[in-house]
């Protein structure tokens, strides 16, 4: 996981360390190594109804108030009713 990427000057793993410890060693992460872009992940992908919904909300509104836009302008008022 992400915890064995976070990578000392001396090589060894952060959270190797016991948990009290950790915050004052944090100056001697070497966080170019702990950070490169090809070997950290930094986000976990989601394989369900609701990550497809979470990915795709935008359109889905977007969708939703073209639709509604266009119903207001293509129905007119019925000619038959008289609204006073």
């Amino acid at each position: 996981g992400w915890s064995e990427s976070i990578l000392m000057e001396d090589g060894s793993i952060l959270f190797d360390l016991e948990h009290k410890k950790r915050f004052a060693a944090l100056h001697q992460v070497d966080w170019a190594a702990s950070l490169n872009r090809f070997f950290t992940k930094t986000h976990r992908e989601v394989h369900s109804m609701w990550g497809f919904l979470a990915s795709t909300h935008r359109v889905w509104l977007v969708h939703g108030l073209l639709f509604a836009l266009g119903l207001t302008l293509a129905v007119k008022n019925p000619d038959h009713i008289d609204y006073g």
